[in-house]
């Protein structure tokens, strides 16, 4: 099947000054391709993000009009055709923004269907969900499948539990739909949903192979996006890793993790420390104090170590908070 440019439509049609500037642009637009064949709802409104989506995953604008209704609810058994130009027609007059270029074949098929639940809105109730455990994540849903309810029952409304998933990879997800089972009555029909869940983030990654013992520097990594459905660990800041030690070898694009700083104390016994007391306050200001002490033993950040102030060679016990300082209470 033959699919053209909505854009190439619209400056066909409506030989206009915006048309051809939105033309102009178009290569820094979004691609979205409309489906020659799709299933909806009956009885429910027909959005755009159910006959249509991005070509590419992860950031996307589409989500500023998937909600667009296109066409009213259908019937089961009402079938739909549409051609490319009819829909061309109705997306030129619902978006007013120019920031995409649909791809639509030459005629478009809608199949309203009774208790029919989209793939587009679970997926997007589960990134959502995900989107709770990892806010900075970017998470696209992957060989989604969704069994049919089977009853006649009319479907009242759905959701889908992911208390007991994981964040990442592979999911088996419970999706509760409400049937009507009579007046005034409802029951519950539950099926499971799988997917696979992939999650990128952005993360420091060594710009060259390192080996243990390196110490990295400034220009030995640099921010990427990197999959991290498997990873148990979260990746490490700048401040992690910058002129730390590493404890195995990492390579190139690597993103850099705690297992692969080499755990050095922060205190060592013999050191000349920083003490602070915290904050001594007055009527109007605070006041931190600190003193010089020996450290007696060695100490990781977190850890209470015991020092020798090196003026009265009285003993305290503070707690090392970064490399060379520790704090008493």
């Amino acid at each position: 099947m033959r699919f053209i440019s909505v854009l190439f439509i619209f400056q066909f049609l409506f030989a206009s000054q915006l048309f051809a500037e939105i033309t102009i642009e178009s290569l820094a637009r979004e691609e979205i391709q409309v489906a020659p064949y799709s299933t909806v709802t009956a009885d429910e409104p027909i959005r755009l993000g159910l006959i249509a989506s991005p070509t590419k995953t992860g950031d996307s604008k589409f989500s500023e009009v998937e909600d667009i209704e296109i066409l009213d609810a259908k019937s089961e058994g009402d079938r739909v055709f549409i051609s490319r130009i009819e829909l061309a027609r109705k997306l030129q007059t619902q978006i007013e923004k120019h920031d995409f270029i649909f791809k639509i074949p030459n005629q478009i098929i809608i199949e309203p269907r009774k208790n029919f639940i989209p793939q587009y809105d679970v997926s997007r109730k589960i990134i959502s969900e995900s989107k709770k455990l990892c806010g900075n994540c970017d998470i696209s849903i992957r060989d989604l499948q969704i069994p049919e309810i089977k009853s006649k029952a009319k479907m009242i409304s759905w959701d889908i539990d992911m208390s007991q998933t994981r964040a990442a990879g592979s999911a088996l997800i419970p999706l509760k739909a409400q049937m009507e089972s009579g007046p005034g009555r409802t029951e519950q029909s539950t099926v499971w949903v799988q997917a696979k869940i992939q999650i990128e983030r952005s993360a420091l990654v060594a710009r060259r192979n390192l080996k243990a013992g390196d110490r990295v520097e400034a220009n030995d990594y640099e921010a990427r996006k990197v999959n991290f459905t498997f990873e148990k660990e979260s990746p490490l800041t700048e401040s992690e890793i910058k002129g730390q030690a590493l404890a195995k070898y990492v390579t190139a694009g690597q993103a850099f993790k705690a297992g692969d700083i080499k755990r050095e104390p922060a205190a060592q016994r013999g050191q000349l420390l920083k003490v602070i007391s915290g904050l001594s306050s007055s009527e109007d200001s605070a006041m931190e104090v600190s003193i010089q002490a020996t450290a007696e033993e060695n100490g990781f950040i977190g850890d209470v170590i015991r020092v020798k102030n090196t003026e009265s060679q009285k003993i305290l016990s503070g707690t090392v908070i970064e490399k060379g300082v520790v704090k008493i209470q």
